[in-house]
């Protein structure tokens, strides 16, 4: 019975230790798959065809706006970008890192774009928000855009987003 204690102790010390020195892989990103889905709904959207975008919204807008909203205003948006608006080139650069985000995990695919509109040219430099629950490969996405004027909107969709986060550029200057 002496040494049961001292054993049982030995025992717990060895299990804390070797979980406190194991360690999980981080999350990756497949990049080619990734960036492969939103070039296919980027272009889907600029041909005016907004259904597939709408069907891979994160549903974390909808903190913001309602579906309904969203869907109008989407369904618009596509109609005038496809008469207006003229993609002269669009680069998708690669994925950030993950970030943990409640039962989520999100990062940033920034995209560098010059555009042609009303005969101007614009350069563009944004990103998207790509999202999936924790353990799936399902990504969703944001269109970082609407954060130019408000960041703060990052953590009203993800509000368990940490706060030190590196954001890619997120601006629009004329050509």
């Amino acid at each position: 019975m002496k040494y049961v204690l001292p054993l049982v102790f030995i025992v717990m010390l060895y299990v804390v230790i070797k979980r406190a020195y194991e360690t999980t892989p981080p999350p990756t990103v497949d990049t080619k798959a990734l960036v492969a889905k939103a070039k296919a709904l980027q272009a889907a959207f600029d041909s005016g065809e907004v259904e597939s975008l709408i069907a891979s919204v994160h549903p974390a807008i909808f903190n913001i706006v309602s579906r309904e909203e969203f869907e109008r205003v989407a369904r618009q948006s596509a109609e005038s970008i496809a008469d207006e608006v003229t993609t002269i080139s669009q680069v998708w650069g690669e994925p950030s890192a993950i970030y943990s985000s409640g039962q989520d995990e999100v990062c940033f695919l920034p995209r560098e774009s010059v555009l042609e509109m009303s005969g101007r040219r614009v350069n563009s430099k944004g990103f998207w928000i790509a999202a999936r629950k924790k353990g799936t490969n399902e990504w969703l996405f944001l269109d970082g855009t609407g954060l130019r004027r408000n960041p703060e909107l990052l953590w009203k969709l993800f509000p368990n987003l940490p706060k030190d986060i590196e954001v890619p550029p997120n601006k629009v200057e004329l050509v």
